[in-house]
């Protein structure tokens, strides 16, 4: 069983699409063929979005904490980004202060934000319910989700209790709601590409592809024509590779026919004469986009017999 997940897309600041994506890697445990719809922010040349977008942006504090964690857990163990990594503990440590009105470390928050694909329910009964609490005989697969709820109870006891506060504590929620404003220039467009980059590196070493659809980000997004789409930049057309990219796998969709009025084969001419019109021969063009047809056909998800 593959999924694919939409992410990245639509953000509000371009950490909290990256934090989007870094999520369902991590959250979902994304691999082996696992798609990634989308990922705008991991492909949008961060100067360009820059110019776009107004100088300070609005989101909600809660939105920032988690964008602020996902940024400084991709770069906190390159060496040459000690600087920004520090700048965003010190981020993280501080929102998360306003948030829970008490001072808690950076790793405090990862452990707890980590264990959000656990259960809500199964947390209210085991952790935070009635001690006599009981239920029906369950399926197997909520046997296993109520078995991970309860060793999570047990040996991270404190993590649970901080999630927890995340998750029902009316004060909490309240601040964690409050519209905030951010520089859009939080970090300087060098370190957005070094995050990009180290968010690509991990796509890449999961084998997960990313599923890139033109025409519904052309529509929606901050490009005014094909041309400065980042698939370009994902296919490592000459002139829109960021130096440090590494590969990763990538394949066509049309994402959604009905309102796009698409489908697959309008996205394959799309971006055949966008890659012509690049300086691209025939030749090359029809060999990127086989490389994309290759890679839909090699990970579709229907009965391969």
């Amino acid at each position: 069983t593959h999924r694919s997940y939409h992410a990245g897309e639509d953000f509000r600041h371009l950490l909290s699409g990256l934090a989007t994506m870094w999520e369902a890697l991590t959250l979902l445990d994304l691999r082996d063929g696992d798609r990634i719809g989308h990922g705008t922010a991991m492909g949008i040349r961060p100067s360009l979005w820059l110019d776009r977008m107004p100088n300070v942006l609005t989101l909600t504090r809660g939105e920032w904490m988690l964008s602020v964690l996902a940024a400084w857990q991709l770069i906190r163990n390159l060496p040459a980004m000690q600087t920004s990594a520090h700048l965003l503990q010190r981020e993280l440590e501080e929102v998360a202060d306003q948030v829970f009105r008490r001072s808690l470390s950076a790793h405090d928050i990862e452990r707890a934000m980590a264990l959000r694909g656990l259960s809500r329910h199964y947390l209210k009964l085991h952790c935070f319910g009635a001690a006599d609490a009981h239920e029906e005989p369950l399926s197997e697969l909520w046997q296993n989700e109520e078995a991970i709820v309860r060793a999570a109870c047990k040996e991270q006891r404190q993590d649970v209790q901080l999630l927890w506060e995340w998750l029902s504590n009316p004060a909490v929620q309240m601040r964690a709601d409050e519209w905030i404003s951010k520089d859009a220039r939080f970090l300087d467009a060098s370190v957005y590409i070094r995050l990009q980059q180290a968010l690509m590196q991990q796509v890449s070493e999961r084998g997960v592809l990313i599923e890139t659809l033109p025409s519904s980000n052309v529509r929606i997004s901050q490009y005014h024509s094909v041309d400065e789409h980042h698939s370009l930049r994902w296919m490592r057309v000459p002139g829109h590779v960021e130096d440090g990219d590494p590969e990763i796998m990538t394949c066509l969709g049309s994402d959604d026919p009905g309102i796009f009025a698409g489908d697959l084969e309008t996205e394959f001419y799309l971006l055949y004469s966008t890659l012509r019109q690049s300086g691209l021969d025939d030749s090359e063009s029809m060999q990127r986009l086989g490389a994309l047809n290759e890679r839909g056909r090699t990970y579709r998800f229907h009965d391969r017999s």
